[in-house]
């Protein structure tokens, strides 16, 4: 009788495992078919669902990781087809030199920075909306802030899955605005040798570059614990 009831439990056990491993799938995919349609945008739906299958863990790790794979998989193919570098900062900094291969947080948006001249920066808006389209809401600037949002889901939401710092060259100094955690913007002046040489860290399964500095830099925007994460729930992509 013991011995029967020690296996009724066990399976027990086993069936409701398997039901919620199937429910979770099942969530997930629920989720996927929602929101994807909700944006309108049927390649964006094909990508997100896609994947589900051979990037899962993207998925199961928080939706929003999903969107900025594929907000890199666009910039690489636009900033390559217009021969300018780009590298991580912010959240995207913080978790490549974490290495935790994903964005740190919630993965909101794609926090990347390029190294351009003042007069460059008109054109350089004009190229964008070339890459992802014309639309008032697509390609954003904001000179006050000195960034360029970009929002290539075209919905009618403002969402920016791809946030631009512009570090502006001026000889061997680089002005910048940086968003400090917890604080207020700062405006600082680096030597140029702070970012470049540029290196490289893995990033939503790439090899992308960081800043040369860049946990001098985390020092600055996030102070001397970015090394430990908020949450304990923080992905890590193998």
């Amino acid at each position: 009788m013991v011995m029967k009831l020690i296996v009724l439990n066990t399976l027990n056990e086993r069936i409701l495992k398997a039901l919620k491993f199937f429910l979770q799938k099942f969530y997930h995919i629920y989720v996927v078919i929602t929101y994807t349609l909700s944006l309108n945008n049927f390649k964006i739906f094909l990508k997100i669902f896609l994947i589900f299958f051979y990037r899962p863990k993207l998925i199961i790790s928080g939706f929003q990781h999903a969107l900025t794979y594929i907000a890199l998989d666009n910039t690489i193919k636009c900033f390559k087809k217009l021969n300018i570098k780009f590298f991580l900062i912010d959240g995207s900094l913080l978790g490549a030199v974490r290495n935790q291969n994903a964005d740190a947080g919630s993965a909101q948006d794609l926090d990347i920075a390029i190294a351009i001249k003042q007069k460059e920066i008109d054109l350089i808006i004009k190229n964008l909306k070339k890459f992802f389209g014309k639309d008032i809401r697509t390609v954003v600037y904001d000179n006050k802030k000195n960034k360029i949002y970009i929002n290539f889901f075209k919905t009618f939401r403002f969402m920016y899955p791809i946030d631009i710092s512009l570090m502006i060259l001026r000889k061997n100094k680089i002005h910048c605005r940086l968003d400090v955690y917890g604080r207020k913007p700062i405006k600082k002046i680096f030597h140029k040798k702070f970012f470049f040489p540029l290196k490289k860290a893995r990033f939503y399964y790439r090899n992308l570059n960081i800043p040369n500095k860049s946990k001098k830099l985390l020092n600055i925007t996030y102070g001397n614990k970015w090394k430990v994460p908020l949450t304990k729930n923080k992905i890590i992509l193998n």
